[in-house]
């Protein structure tokens, strides 16, 4: 079994404090100093199909409210607490960049009914399942159960639909197809970088 061990080094905890701090920044600047700032970064269906494609990564760092914050940040904490020895400062960027705009791409094409939305949930949905993914490589069965977990949690999501309470909380519908799009995206970016690698080192 895996023990877990604070990845404490710099180059693990600097890019999801980095991470971290795009996310409070984005808030506190909308909530005490310029409320329409969330318009011009939020995901927005419309916009994105004139163009304003840095909406498909920007509206991941916002959120629509002090709870909804919170319970993000605490995420991407568990988040490196249990695989934080995998995101180095490049991998991680990458990671989210692919899984932000893999997830909007989706919404934009698939999921048409949603015009507006913010949130990190998908994203770390994705950097959950793409760790998964990791310690299944390296020999870990706990990724088994993780993927198993992420396929049981988006599959009771579409079944169920969203989970009222949660909205309450967050003052807005659980987009539980960006969930979905978030395990889907994790799976494809291992193999992304699987092969990436593979690659690197027959050229090298």
């Amino acid at each position: 079994m895996k023990l877990i061990r604070l990845p404490t080094e710099k180059e693990h905890l600097l890019p999801i404090l980095i991470l971290a701090s795009l996310s409070v920044g984005s808030y506190v600047v909308t909530t005490f100093f310029y409320a329409p700032f969330i318009q011009l970064f939020e995901y927005d269906k419309h916009a994105l199909l004139n163009g304003e494609i840095w909406r498909s990564v920007t509206g991941h760092l916002f959120h629509s409210n002090f709870n909804h914050l919170v319970l993000n940040i605490g995420g991407l904490f568990l988040l490196w607490g249990l695989h934080g020895e995998k995101y180095k400062n490049s991998r991680l960027l990458f990671l989210f960049l692919f899984i932000s705009v893999f997830i909007s791409t989706c919404m934009l094409f698939f999921t048409t009914d949603i015009t507006r939305y913010v949130g990190l949930s998908g994203v770390l949905h994705g950097m959950f399942v793409w760790g998964a993914c990791d310690d299944i490589r390296k020999g870990y069965k706990t990724g088994y159960l993780m993927i198993i977990g992420s396929l049981i949690k988006v599959a009771s999501e579409q079944w169920n639909g969203p989970d009222p309470e949660l909205g309450k909380t967050i003052n807005a519908t659980v987009a539980i197809d960006a969930h979905l799009y978030g395990v889907l995206a994790g799976i494809i970016v291992y193999f992304v970088l699987c092969f990436a690698h593979k690659f690197s080192s027959k050229s090298a």
